[in-house]
């Protein structure tokens, strides 16, 4: 199976219930049945939905061992090419034949020539956003092409962000030594832990900063989103694009402002009521989400 086709069979398994999946699984059997069997073969008996259902679960297994072949490629795959993505709400880890590892984001993809780290050469392409853990070698530098940007690592761990709706990619280097062509311009910078990188996709020129703690750059990464003395509208509106919904704050004390609230403190990116849960405690109000 092509990436694509593999990525719309998860996807529509993903919506299936166990009654419909069962449906499926019974009507591909049927047909098999009425094509090839005869009597003296086969005698056919219609299987209780139970046991289709766990069939089904049997079938996710093997879509999902399938696609840990595609993201940890084997010895014999090595030498075709790689070429990894995931889906709006899917995360990815996956681990190089160099033995760099890296985690795509959503809708993200990572792709590489066939027999290119066979021949020494360390050279992928990607798109979306990924935290990468890359594997030192000085003899073969690490190089990452995504449009008119190219990275090049030794050995390294940054998270890096270059989505198709957004007019910049982002670098922000965690450890390591990191070095950033513009093929526009044809300029190069390198940059230190702390530090953010922009590229602006339409110039080609950098820029570099040091962020605060209230981005949270890596927050999809270490599933903790961290805020220092941020308003607390501020955190709302933050986590309102995090778990994509909209936020309304009641006010039972009639003494509370939520807009001079601040907030000070760490909360998980995949547990929303907790989230929500620990504001209200802490301030005496209410969120409602809509």
């Amino acid at each position: 199976m092509t990436p694509e086709e593999l990525g719309t069979m998860r996807q529509r398994l993903s919506t299936l219930s166990d009654d419909e999946a069962a449906d499926i699984l019974q009507s591909d059997w049927e047909e098999f049945m009425a094509a090839y069997a005869t009597p003296e073969h086969f005698r056919f008996q219609r299987y209780s939905k139970g046991i289709i259902a766990t069939a089904a679960c049997i079938a996710a297994i093997v879509v999902a061992c399938a696609a840990m072949l595609i993201m940890t490629p084997s010895e014999s795959t090595r030498r075709q090419a790689l070429s990894v993505f995931t889906s709006a709400k899917e995360t990815s880890s996956v681990k190089l034949p160099d033995g760099s590892e890296l985690k795509l984001n959503g809708s993200s993809s990572l792709s590489c020539p066939s027999n290119l780290f066979d021949t020494g050469k360390r050279v992928v392409s990607f798109s979306g956003e990924g935290y990468f853990k890359i594997a030192p070698d000085k003899k073969r530098p690490f190089k990452i092409y995504s449009g008119d940007l190219t990275i090049t690592v030794l050995g390294t761990e940054f998270n890096f962000s270059s989505r198709d709706n957004n007019d910049c990619a982002t670098l922000y280097l965690v450890a390591g030594t990191v070095e950033m062509h513009s093929r526009i311009t044809d300029d190069n910078i390198r940059i230190s832990p702390g530090e953010k990188a922009e590229f602006n996709k339409t110039t080609g020129k950098f820029t570099v900063t040091t962020p605060g703690r209230n981005e949270n750059i890596t927050s999809w990464y270490t599933g903790e989103i961290n805020f220092d003395s941020q308003p607390l509208d501020s955190v709302i509106l933050f986590l309102e694009r995090q778990f994509d919904c909209s936020l309304r704050p009641e006010k039972p004390m009639p003494d509370k402002d939520v807009s001079t609230l601040r907030f000070t403190g760490t909360l998980p990116t995949g547990n929303l009521p907790l989230t929500l849960r620990t504001i209200e405690e802490v301030y005496g109000i209410r969120l409602t989400k809509e």
